[in-house]
């Protein structure tokens, strides 16, 4: 597939269900591993494909924690896609904290 094509596709799974942590840490919650799963199913078929994974929180507790967790978040995020097989070598971890929130 084309990275377009890859890139839809993780879109369509993104936008039905999100990769959801339990609260206040960097942990995947149960209901967000399937769609790690899902996700890496498509990235295995686009090896190719360079990404930037990014991590937000609410705005509970102070900024510079929250920056620091939502940084711990894409990096779990980038560590469970690793974990799934997923060559992870053009990808990026970057925390936004809780600016531009979802």
């Amino acid at each position: 597939p084309t990275p377009q094509e890859c890139l839809a596709k993780i879109t369509a799974v993104t936008d039905a269900a999100k990769i959801t942590f339990d609260p206040g840490s960097a942990t995947i919650s149960r209901e967000g591993e399937p769609v790690v799963e899902a996700i890496a199913e498509i990235l295995r078929s686009c090896p190719d494909l360079r990404l930037r994974i990014t991590g937000y929180t609410d705005s509970q507790g102070g900024e510079e924690s929250n920056l620091r967790l939502s940084q711990e978040r894409a990096e779990a995020v980038l560590a469970a896609l690793r974990a799934e097989r997923v060559p992870v070598a053009g990808f990026e971890a970057y925390g936004y904290g809780e600016a531009s929130p979802i």
